[in-house]
């Protein structure tokens, strides 16, 4: 994993890519089965799984612009989507296991946000991974109210709300609520476990109207 993270070049190869990937998947597994006590594994690698998802993004962008969305079927470029996959599933599998919610709070999320939300927002359509928006609902469903001190410096930081609100049309329609254009902000307001998602949009004009 340091190895990855600390050259481009170490990422830039298919062989090394399935390799990596294997090793995450690996990870998950075993976070699956430990849960919250993985967290000291987890601690060891945080920084370069974080160093090597900003990594992989930048050579996923590149080549998109080089070679436009069809990069995006070649082999190097879906092994380095796995690996970003398996990042983000491993990421989310601890989250959903974790029992000491501060400490996620403080030490795990920060990264996530500005890791994954960042070039989510950056990424063409097709490159944006489907797993973001997962990742991004199992942290507000965990963590609720937690989440509120974060909200305005990274939604506004890349004025983007969108996945938050598709993690939370996502969440809500698991829990029987309805999105209509008329309501759709009360509706918000009376599921999500912090507020001020919706509250945001309305004390600032700068902030983005987005519809679902």
């Amino acid at each position: 994993m340091q190895q990855a993270n600390q050259s481009l070049q170490n990422l830039d190869n298919t062989e090394n890519l399935k390799v990596l990937a294997n090793v995450l998947k690996t990870n998950v597994a075993a976070c699956g089965s430990i849960g919250a006590g993985f967290f000291s594994q987890l601690g060891r690698i945080y920084l370069d799984l974080l160093g090597v998802y900003k990594a992989v993004s930048q050579l996923i962008s590149e080549s998109v612009v080089n070679q436009g969305p069809v990069a995006l079927r070649t082999p190097r470029v879906r092994q380095m989507r796995t690996v970003k996959k398996e990042i983000l599933r491993l990421i989310e599998t601890y989250i959903s296991k974790a029992d000491d919610l501060t400490e996620v709070t403080q030490k795990i999320i920060p990264g996530v946000l500005e890791a994954v939300l960042g070039d989510y927002q950056r990424n063409v359509e097709p490159a944006r991974d489907a797993e973001v928006l997962s990742v991004m609902s199992t942290i507000v469903s965990k963590l609720g109210v937690r989440m509120t001190p974060c909200l305005r410096h990274y939604v506004l930081s890349i004025h983007r709300v969108l996945v938050f609100v598709e993690a939370l049309v996502c969440l809500g329609k698991g829990n029987g609520i309805s999105y209509d254009e008329k309501d759709e902000a009360d509706n918000f307001g009376d599921y999500c476990p912090f507020q001020r998602l919706v509250s945001l949009e309305r004390q600032d004009s700068n902030y983005p109207r987005v519809r679902v």
